[in-house]
């Protein structure tokens, strides 16, 4: 079985955990990769920040080309 991100939850206790979702290492990266290009397009970052996050896009997307999967498009 493959390592998978476990994304929830917990109650002030830790006694409880709500419904949450998990997900593969790639399917982390898509979303992250995802998310990243819909902020710059709603310009969420500084114009002089921008340069160093398509960076980051850049290995993210490198990744996911590696991995055969495709890269995604974010719409605003």
């Amino acid at each position: 079985m493959m390592p998978q991100l476990d994304i929830r939850s917990w109650s002030p206790n830790h006694e409880r955990m709500s419904k949450g979702i998990h997900m593969t290492d790639d399917e982390a990266v898509l979303v992250v990769s995802v998310l990243l290009k819909a902020l710059i397009n709603r310009k969420v970052f500084k114009e002089e920040d921008v340069g160093e996050l398509s960076s980051i896009l850049s290995v993210l997307d490198k990744h996911l080309i590696d991995a055969g999967k495709e890269t995604p498009d974010a719409e605003n």
